[in-house]
């Protein structure tokens, strides 16, 4: 056999043994399987591979969990402050709702006081109207009851005309003042109104009060209504038609 296989090759066989150029067996050869399984032995590479592949898909691998943590750290950071932005807003929402509250009850304290103050004030007056009842219905009585050949013209007319008399002392004492102007005197357009003019031919009584119609009131000296008067308006030819 081992001629027919250096006849193939042209090279003797050696049964696996090193030869050296001399044609005999090296010094060093290993004899023993113990000798063969210390021989280091080099990776194999495949065709079109690379020894340090390995090596690679480590790095490979080492920089995706290193991208993953830095994604998963993002993820973490960006969950905090969604959190924290929540805590924000429900902490917001809490003190809407406690001012709200608190408006609302600063408004029903402002609603009571307010009707309170409005009763305090118009209490006097209310009490002034009951009283002015209570007269004019006893004296409505007494002239129910007597004959109207009995009843004294002169003493009821002085009696309508306290009537007027005792609303008006009413609404003094409600901070409510009558006024009226003199005839004769110039008329003022901011505390009266003219509701009717009257011709003359005498130039001294133009723009003056012929006669009062209404009385003006006041409430702590701001006009609520103007005093309502006629006046006199100067033409040289006046005639008896009155505007």
């Amino acid at each position: 056999m081992a001629d027919i296989e250096t006849e193939k090759t042209g090279v003797p066989d050696t049964g696996g043994l090193v030869v050296d150029d001399a044609g005999g067996v090296g010094a060093g050869a290993p004899e023993t399987a113990a000798e063969l399984a210390d021989i280091p032995v080099e990776p194999a590479v495949e065709e079109g591979g690379r020894a340090d592949a390995p090596e690679e898909a480590a790095d490979c691998r080492d920089g995706l969990l290193s991208a993953m943590k830095k994604g998963f750290s993002g993820l973490e950071l960006s969950l905090s402050g969604l959190r924290e932005l929540t805590e924000n807003m429900s902490s917001q929402l809490e003190r809407n709702r406690r001012l709200e509250e608190h408006i609302d009850k600063l408004h029903a304290e402002n609603q009571n006081y307010k009707s309170g103050l409005l009763k305090k004030i118009l209490m006097p007056f209310v009490n002034e109207i009951i009283f002015m009842i209570d007269s004019y219905a006893q004296l409505n009585k007494n002239y129910a009851e007597k004959d109207i050949s009995q009843i004294d013209t002169a003493k009821l007319l002085k009696q309508f005309g306290d009537i007027v008399g005792d609303l008006e002392n009413a609404l003094y004492k409600n901070g409510v003042e009558a006024y009226e102007s003199e005839e004769g005197a110039a008329v003022d357009f901011v505390r009266q109104k003219v509701v009717k003019t009257v011709l003359t031919d005498d130039p001294q009584k133009h723009k003056t009060v012929c006669a009062r119609v209404k009385k003006g009131f006041t409430l702590e000296d701001k006009i609520i209504r103007q005093e309502q008067v006629s006046c006199y308006k100067f033409e040289n030819n006046p005639s008896t038609k009155q505007e």
